[in-house]
């Protein structure tokens, strides 16, 4: 059975209810509405086996955290743009073993591909990236989108010729920024362009900038994304034109 929630189902401890009523077994959730739920659910039953997380980095803190709660809960991290049909890779949690031993980085590996998919770890020339070294991440396989409706340039940027491919194969270019470990799985580490993921929403930092440079009183203005334990957050700065004086506003 799979269980639609509602908007008023979403908050907080309604949603706890919820579990409790359909005496759910799989939840798929975003990072941060994990993050908020966990301490409603602190001492109460659950008939939760899997909880995946997906839509954003999935911070380690967060893990360990998820883990502690979900005593012997397998944890998935389930990684994968629009353009590649959703998850085309997914992270595993051992649940005999400590998450934090399992996590290297600032935040759980995005793991292995799955079903038919291809992953490759690119450098600037197509070459595959030796494990350990950074390099763009290309996804192939069944499932890549054609393209962007009506935008032919962007979709012959991002969707390219598998250099490794005998057939005429197809990979997404992902922007991510990614580098294999010695275990096999894949640990994501940032961007190559100013896009950001908030609560599972792609963001361009350039798109927010060149709005508020449009405004007629302001002058120059550069937008930023600050990382924290309750995820990331948009912090715009701006310069006025002289004369003109700014108030703060958030």
């Amino acid at each position: 059975t799979l269980v639609l929630s509602s908007t008023s189902d979403l908050a907080g401890e309604g949603f706890v209810e919820l579990i409790k009523k359909h005496r759910i077994t799989i939840l798929h959730l975003p990072p941060a509405y994990l993050r908020m739920l966990l301490p409603l659910m602190e001492g109460k039953k659950h008939t939760v086996r899997t909880c995946i997380a997906g839509g954003e980095a999935w911070y380690a803190a967060d893990v360990i955290a998820a883990q502690a709660m979900f005593q012997g809960v397998r944890l998935v991290n389930a990684y994968g743009p629009t353009e590649t049909v959703i998850t085309p890779s997914a992270w595993v949690s051992h649940t005999n073993e400590n998450a934090e031993a399992q996590i290297e980085g600032d935040h759980a590996p995005i793991g292995r591909p799955v079903g038919t998919r291809n992953l490759y770890v690119l450098d600037a020339e197509l070459n595959l990236a030796p494990a350990g070294t950074t390099g763009e991440l290309y996804v192939g396989g069944e499932g890549l989108a054609r393209g962007y409706h009506d935008r032919p340039a962007l979709t012959s940027e991002r969707f390219v010729s598998d250099p490794l491919s005998q057939n005429g194969g197809r990979l997404y270019r992902t922007g991510d920024l990614v580098r294999w470990r010695g275990d096999g799985q894949l640990e994501y580490l940032s961007r190559i362009d100013h896009q950001i993921k908030i609560r599972g929403f792609r963001i361009e930092l350039g798109e927010i900038e060149a709005q508020l440079h449009a405004h007629v009183d302001v002058r120059e203005t550069v937008v930023v994304a600050h990382e924290g334990r309750s995820g990331i957050r948009l912090v715009a700065y701006v310069t006025a034109h002289q004369g003109i004086q700014l108030i703060h506003c958030y």
